[in-house]
């Protein structure tokens, strides 16, 4: 019981120390030749290109296996290889009425 009430305790400050974060955004300032340029976060973080998702729907209404189809599963492939890695394996898997959900993830070399 003496256990439990340090860790609350513990739990408790360390919440509270992390609760007096903050983050604060601001513009900067910069001199070029002489002439005063005023930088933006958007001109100084370049944004990332949109990666295919992860997540596939298909109908199983007309199959007797719970299996992503043909497509699915190239399409996870090539998913996977935009973002550097060899192949998909599907994670995860929801099935609500004739429809089935998967979530994929990416392995091999990165």
């Amino acid at each position: 019981m003496k256990n439990l009430r340090t860790h609350l305790g513990v739990l408790v400050i360390m919440g509270a120390g992390l609760s007096a974060c903050s983050i604060s955004v601001h513009e900067e300032i910069a001199v070029v030749n002489e002439e005063t340029v005023e930088v933006s976060e958007e001109t100084v973080i370049e944004a990332e290109p949109e990666l295919p998702s992860l997540f596939f729907t298909w109908d199983i209404s007309q199959t007797n296996i719970i299996s992503p189809p043909i497509e699915v599963r190239t399409a996870a492939i090539v998913a996977c290889q935009e973002r550097g890695f060899d192949t998909g394996d599907m994670i995860n898997l929801s099935i609500s009425g004739n429809m089935a959900e998967a979530e994929f993830g990416c392995r091999g070399a990165d």
